[in-house]
């Protein structure tokens, strides 16, 4: 098999990390590689590939909620992983390695593309390798991919496909600017505080990178909210018992956050047919519905509070983490703070 050494020299080892650079972990022993990459990729075999350069492995782990990202630099190896229950997609940016899988073989290139490999067992080659992993739940990613697509499709089409391997190379500027953006993204998880501090689920970083990878192994799915002439679709008809039991959801889950993937999940429709149909039944957004919810029953509350509730805690227990933001949208929509509406609740001494 070729061993691929475009990228590579004496310098490669210097080469910085993708991400995540400043908690790179550096390994020069191939034993303790092999163990660290069984911890994510179960391994067949390990081998240190070429003399003439020192052994060297520099790599980082960021952990989301649903996805495992790697960033690595490192010299040639040769591996082989046995077959596991995640996929992965890898992201070269210097060096370049040969993957087989399920008899088929990829070359992945810097900057070119992706490669996206399902839990298969595979071998990969690599010369010097500068790479971005990103390791996933294809369950999770078709539920993604269904979403976008709108009710019309559900999640096991798109998981069907994603049990073969794919390499990604695109094929215009849409694609080209969806792939450059993937890569943008990637390289804002170097954030070290706003991670600590929750940003990142906030933000819906980790939602952003699945519908990324989703409209590039599914490009059909661009043309899913548009027509060829540029026209958004009709929504789909309502199908009203799916609509209920989103509503219902909400409400009971009125306190934790809530965005429009969540809702798009729950009930197999598009975000924009989600916006068309909260348009049409109660003339506002699904989010400004969603607040509107949570201020009513906030507001039921503080009417009817336990001996101990102040409004920081009933704000807090419907949802609004910002206790001045509350205040403001209590007032706005009601007329009157809610300091007042819960000593009106209070029963008198």
């Amino acid at each position: 098999m070729e061993t691929h050494n475009q990228g590579g020299g004496a310098d490669s080892d210097h080469l910085p990390l993708v991400l995540l650079n400043d908690r790179a972990l550096v390994l020069r022993d191939e034993t303790a590689l092999a163990e660290r990459i069984h911890a994510a990729t179960p391994l067949r075999g390990l081998v240190r590939m070429g003399e003439r350069q020192g052994f060297f492995h520099r790599n980082a782990v960021l952990r989301l909620d649903h996805l495992t990202l790697s960033s690595s630099v490192h010299a040639p190896l040769l591996l082989e992983a046995e077959e596991t229950g995640w996929a992965m997609v890898a992201l070269a940016y210097a060096g370049s390695a040969r993957v087989t899988i399920l008899h088929q073989r990829f070359d992945l290139l810097p900057q070119q593309g992706l490669l996206y490999l399902p839990g298969s067992a595979f071998e990969a080659q690599t010369g010097f390798l500068q790479e971005v992993l990103i390791h996933l739940d294809p369950g999770r990613l078709a539920l993604t991919a269904a979403a976008i697509a709108g009710a019309a499709r559900g999640p096991k089409a798109f998981l069907r496909r994603l049990r073969q391997p794919r390499l990604v190379l695109p094929g215009n500027a849409l694609e080209n600017d969806l792939l450059t953006t993937l890569r943008r993204t990637l390289t804002t998880l170097d954030a070290p505080d706003l991670e600590a501090a929750g940003g990142f689920a906030a933000l819906g970083i980790e939602d952003l990178l699945l519908r990324l990878l989703a409209l590039l192994l599914f490009p059909e799915l661009l043309g899913a909210q548009h027509s060829g002439t540029g026209s958004p679709h009709p929504a789909p008809q309502p199908r009203e018992q799916a609509f209920t039991d989103l509503l219902e959801w909400m409400k009971a889950h009125l306190h934790t956050p809530i965005t429009l993937t969540q809702m798009e999940l729950r009930s197999a429709y598009s975000r924009r047919s989600l916006q068309i149909l909260f348009q049409e039944r109660f003339g506002c957004s699904p989010m400004q519905w969603l607040k509107a919810q949570r201020l009513e029953a906030a507001r039921q509350a503080l009417l009817h509070p336990e001996a101990d509730d102040t409004v920081a805690s009933i704000a807090r227990r419907h949802g609004f983490a910002d206790l001045s933001g509350f205040a403001m949208g209590f007032r706005r929509r009601y007329g009157v703070l809610p300091s007042g509406v819960l000593r009106l609740g209070r029963p008198p001494h």
